[in-house]
């Protein structure tokens, strides 16, 4: 078989059971508009509780905080294939807010949005949104009695959330600040004017948006992503139709105060903020640059907790990107917290020692590590798996072949959650499958014709943890290694060595491939099994069916190296 016939009949099988993407829910959601201060104006807040239906807990209130050109509703609102980032936090347990600040989306516009831009000065400058944002959570704290929220502030809306932190400490949790601006060198200049409030396009986000991407680089923010959110951007200003072309109102506070910034004139003094702190940032983030995110961690001297975090392949809209859900685990991540002594002092109820206590401190994933998988003839990770002759890069083809992506994965350990309790259920099924038909069943035979319980029993348990393999490993070195080693035991080269079996030698590829079509058509009904939406279960589904056709791609080059 050529490597063309094996890639084509890969794929074939994530075609035949593919399933389209259906339109986007409605958001499941509360909104609220509430008084600013002692004026008339009115702030737009939306809610999420936590989607189990628990009650808002202290510690575990969430209010996002927007940037400089969009509001909530285009960020941490916006359902990308049926899911938001608050969306996200929710399923995790957490009450979730958003704000929109006064000139954007659901809030009211000011009235000198009304008169000419150049009649009065830039508006909505980072003071004042320090203000609104101490409006809304004085309106989410007594709604959901609780003392403090973490805020999770994005691009120029770090400055007023980080400058309210350090004005009310007391009520701010934890603090996110993820793209921050940052202050700059130069001298301050001379400009003209600058106006109330200014205006941009929808084809103006798109050309800012694609000019973050290095040269050369593939795209990040999916067009047909973009062609949802560019009308959604335009309908979030009721006024947009009446201009040639249609483009929002936006208040050029937050523009002034990057300008100010550049030049030093910073927002807010970082060493005032005493709460624990999370700057997190793209890679290829141009307005959060390395020397500037490092010029912010040196500055936050007196917050009790601090990290510095990076994401591969990310840019400063990152929660409109392929990367998003590396951004929404690494903020859940900090937000969950237990990473201070206060905090894990279970540890020493459990016998840790000072030492283990402070490495836990820093890496508070080291609480929740699994414990070590112990199956016979289970071996991932270790030192007698033999390296994979597919390199990474081969890999990360693959991947973008079948158009696995980072949301993709999310999925997956999405099914690793639902399907934990069914393995059971979901191998019974497949086992049956196998059993009744005998030229199926003879390759866990005896040569005497006589069912290898052991042997099966043995397979049963690895086919099992290689469920949750697909749901819950990284697809890094590890994980490619035991794929080629999952492959060997299916041909001469290793089949039966493992458990000491006496089974035929190697179970022909052309029923690897052809299994993977009960594989794939079977766990839907698995999925379905614990109350998702049906957009949910059809993504899991999706994306288990790429994974299995991206490890059965591997499996081939075990039967055909030559031609792989």
């Amino acid at each position: 078989m050529n490597r063309q016939m094996i890639m084509l009949a890969a794929l074939l099988i994530a075609v035949i059971t593919g399933i389209p993407v259906k339109a986007q829910s409605a958001p499941a959601e509360e909104t609220f508009r509430i008084p600013y201060e002692q004026s008339a104006l009115k702030l737009f807040l939306r809610h999420l509780p936590p989607a189990r239906g628990e009650k808002a807990m202290a510690g575990r209130v969430v209010l996002f905080i927007h940037g400089a050109t969009f509001p909530s509703g285009l960020a941490a609102g916006f359902r990308f294939d049926g899911h938001s980032w608050m969306d996200d936090l929710s399923e995790a347990g957490f009450d979730v807010w958003a704000l929109d600040f006064l000139g954007y989306g659901g809030s009211d516009r000011y009235t000198e949005m009304s008169g000419p831009a150049e009649s009065n000065p830039p508006l909505g400058r980072a003071p004042e949104a320090s203000r609104q944002i101490s409006s809304a959570v004085a309106f989410i704290t007594q709604k959901q009695k609780v003392a403090r929220v973490s805020l999770i502030a994005h691009s120029w809306g770090t400055m007023p959330a980080a400058l309210f932190a350090t004005q009310r400490p007391e009520q701010v949790e934890r603090l996110v600040l993820f793209g921050p601006a940052v202050p700059g060198k130069e001298a301050r200049r001379n400009a003209e004017k600058e106006p109330a409030w200014w205006l941009y396009t929808a084809e103006a986000q798109w050309r800012r948006f694609s000019g973050y991407l290095p040269e050369g680089e593939t795209p990040v923010f999916e067009k047909r992503h973009f062609d949802v959110w560019g009308p959604a951007f335009l309908a979030s200003d009721p006024t947009s139709s009446t201009r040639t072309p249609p483009s929002n109102r936006i208040p050029y506070g937050p523009i002034a105060d990057f300008q100010a910034a550049e030049s030093g004139d910073f927002a807010y003094d970082p060493a005032k903020i005493k709460t624990p702190t999370l700057i997190i940032r793209g890679e290829w983030d141009s307005v959060t640059t390395n020397e500037g995110a490092h010029w912010l961690w040196q500055a936050l001297r007196n917050a009790p907790l601090k990290r510095d975090v990076v994401i591969s392949r990310g840019t400063h809209v990152m929660h409109l990107e392929e990367s998003r859900f590396q951004l929404y685990r690494e903020t859940q991540t900090f937000l969950e917290g237990d990473d201070t002594l206060k905090e894990s002092g279970a540890l020493m109820q459990a016998g840790a020692t000072p030492e283990m206590k402070s490495k836990n401190e820093l890496r508070p994933e080291a609480l929740r590590q699994p414990k070590p998988v112990s199956i016979a003839g289970y071996s991932y990770g270790e030192k007698s798996v033999e390296r994979s002759p597919v390199s990474l890069k081969e890999l990360e083809r693959l991947e973008k072949t079948m158009t696995l992506t980072e949301e993709d994965k999310h999925y997956l350990r999405l099914a690793g959650e639902v399907l934990a309790d069914q393995i059971d259920a979901i191998l019974d099924l497949w086992r049956g499958v196998i059993n009744a038909e005998p030229f199926l069943s003879y390759y866990s035979e005896k040569p005497d014709g006589q069912p290898d319980e052991h042997y099966r029993q043995a397979v049963r348990k690895r086919f099992g943890q290689w469920i949750l393999d697909t749901c819950r490993r990284p697809y890094d070195q590890a994980w490619l290694d035991y794929q080629h080693e999952i492959a060997l035991r299916h041909t001469r080269a290793k089949k039966n060595q493992t458990d000491g079996a006496s089974a035929p030698a190697q179970i022909p590829l052309r029923y690897v491939l052809a299994f993977s079509a009960v594989t794939n058509t079977t766990i839907r009904q698995f999925l379905a099994k614990k109350g998702h939406s049906p957009e949910e279960v059809e993504r899991m589904h999706q994306s288990w069916i790429k994974a299995v056709t991206l490890q059965i791609t591997l499996w081939s080059r075990a039967y055909a190296p030559e031609n792989w």
